[in-house]
């Protein structure tokens, strides 16, 4: 059976280099070792991270269990089930990555240098006269006039005010609460004098 570390995801298989059988390939979390592959094997019940390891990994490494079954001509069925029973994540891409780096498959180069958008641009529409949009209002621009920028200064003004009617609004009514219990409070007296008599 496997022994798989839970929180790492298994990127291939490969025969323990002690007992010969299946092993996990995985990959440490971080630090210098982070590209290193270890074995963890269930049949030695240990991890194999000795400087061999990598160069055994190499020479032996199988991408899928099906992979592993087919090249070394053994059954995994067992492993199968315990891989899906125990929903363990299989990444063999990390694989290639963490060992080979990497690879950029697109022929063309990569741009270095961003292409300004331009300010205006022109829109035909089918059966009319082309137009110019502005990309900032998204309106239709007239050719003899500048484009016209909206005006942001008027919104900072309405959010003051409206705070300002917010705080008064709610100072008035604590004001006016707190004066209806002094009024409650201060007949309560006067009625229960009234009814000794």
């Amino acid at each position: 059976m496997l022994k798989v570390s839970s929180q790492k995801p298994i990127v291939g298989y490969a025969p323990c280099p002690e007992c010969q059988t299946l092993a996990a390939v995985h990959f440490p979390s971080g630090g210098r070792r982070e590209n290193t592959p270890y074995l963890s094997c269930g049949g030695c019940n240990k991890t194999i991270q000795a400087s061999t390891t990598k160069a055994h990994i190499k020479a032996n490494y199988a991408p899928t269990l099906d992979a592993y079954a087919e090249r070394f001509d053994v059954d995994v069925s067992a492993e199968q089930e315990q891989v899906e029973a125990n929903k363990w994540p299989e990444n063999p891409a990390l694989y290639d990555v963490k060992m080979n780096g990497l690879v950029d498959e697109s022929p063309e180069p990569l741009l270095t240098e961003k292409t300004p958008l331009p300010e205006q641009e022109n829109v035909t529409m089918s059966g009319e006269d082309s137009v110019i949009i502005d990309n900032d209002t998204q309106q239709v621009v007239d050719e003899t006039e500048t484009p016209k920028k909206p005006q942001d200064g008027g919104n900072g003004l309405w959010l003051v005010l409206l705070l300002a009617v917010l705080v008064m609004v709610s100072v008035g009514g604590y004001l006016l609460i707190k004066r209806r219990k002094r009024k409650a409070l201060a007949s309560e007296p006067k009625q229960e004098s009234q009814a000794d008599e």
